[in-house]
């Protein structure tokens, strides 16, 4: 008997067989968003909470600027964009200028000494929105007492450069005053957790389909007659379903083939190519075979004995030599297409003819829909 049948590692892919199989697993999709968006998250927190940066504290407070009407308008212009811009003021004015920081450093002496000149530079930043009539001072600090200190402390500066209106110093305010502050509140730390959830989901869904698109596409188990023919070169004499579930169609072609290939048979043996073990396997799959087929061809099955796979049991090889012929039961989905192929060796070279394979086990569901039959 001569090898006609192809290696699994370089057969062909059915794609029908394949996308079918892989719909039949989209239900994993939303599973891995899930643990995706979780996963997503978790990280997210644990960066920026667990082992990120300590708490911090942030206080906002909204100012009102009223210029010298004195002041040429042109001139007061250029002199607020050149000189008293968002820039300067963080950079030069709370710096260097003494009607502003020295008011601040006074009242921080009375209420927190600890606090040094350099830190309230650093705590403090001033936003001038584009109405020009207005200021916010942000205050942010670790400390939530600090954070209260320093924005008492700068408004009060800010209140007394205002009132040390001096054209002449190029001061163009006549006045500041605070129209409120806000509490001292925390600075949220997931403010970006939900993009972290989307992109962890996402992440998981995208590498779970490739995933199961390359294991869907190895994978060496068999789901279609067609493609157990075509791998070992055999004729598939029928379909067993899992449950002995039953459909007059393929109930027929069995009927037709094991009438053909091995009813005129007087010693036939039955083997399932995963009963490595025991015999139990080939049993089950036989049993199967006469509920199926066996009003018809009962005198025939009683002549059919189930075997393990010849191996551990030395008696096997004698009984496949003697034997008329070999059934072979290829189970449906299950990987074991290396031990298959060694099977179907041995029985050549131990001259043992196979009449051919019945496909045990199959699930009924998908044989009707990639056959399209009702």
């Amino acid at each position: 008997m001569e090898k006609s049948y192809n290696k699994y590692t370089n057969e062909t892919l059915n794609l029908r067989c394949f996308y079918l199989r892989l719909l039949g697993k989209l239900w994993i999709l939303p599973v891995a968003a899930v643990v995706g968006a979780l996963i997503g998250a978790g990280l997210y927190l644990l960066v920026t909470v667990t082992f990120g940066p300590g708490k911090m504290y942030e206080c906002t407070s909204k100012l009102c600027l009223s210029y010298s009407y004195s002041t040429d308008s042109e001139k007061l212009i250029e002199m607020l964009d050149n000189s008293y811009n968002a820039y300067t003021w963080n950079n030069d004015i709370l710096t260097t200028d003494v009607y502003v920081m020295n008011p601040v450093m006074e009242e921080l002496q009375k209420t927190a000494p600890e606090i040094t000149k350099e830190e309230v530079i650093a705590s403090t930043e001033i936003e001038l929105p584009s109405d020009k009539r207005f200021m916010h001072v942000v205050v942010t600090n670790s400390d939530p007492d600090k954070v209260e200190k320093i924005t008492s402390a700068m408004l009060t500066g800010l209140t007394a450069f205002g009132e040390n209106f001096d054209p002449k110093k190029g001061n163009p305010y006549e006045s500041i005053w605070v129209i409120q502050t806000d509490p001292v509140k925390v600075i949220s730390t997931d403010q970006r957790l939900g993009v972290a959830t989307i992109v962890g989901a996402v992440a998981f869904i995208i590498l779970t389909f490739f995933a199961l698109m390359i294991f869907s596409g190895i994978d060496e188990a068999i789901f279609v007659p067609e493609d157990c023919e075509n791998r070992y070169g055999l004729p598939v004499l029928g379909i067993l379903f899992k449950d002995d579930e039953k459909n007059e169609i393929f109930r027929n072609e069995l009927s037709a083939s094991y009438e053909k290939y091995v009813a005129g048979a007087d010693r036939t043996v039955f083997i399932s190519t995963d009963s490595v073990d025991s015999a139990s396997a080939s049993e089950k799959d036989l049993e199967s075979l006469k509920k199926v087929i066996g009003s018809e061809f009962e005198s025939s099955l009683e002549k059919v004995t189930a075997l393990s796979v010849p191996g551990k049991v030395l008696e096997n090889y004698r009984n496949i030599g003697t034997a008329d012929g070999v059934i072979l039961s290829v189970p449906y989905g299950k990987r074991n297409a290396t031990m298959t192929e060694h099977l179907i060796s041995q029985l050549q070279k131990h001259e043992c003819p196979i009449f051919g394979i019945v496909f045990s086990r199959a699930d009924l569901k998908f044989i009707k829909r990639y056959y399209r039959v009702k």
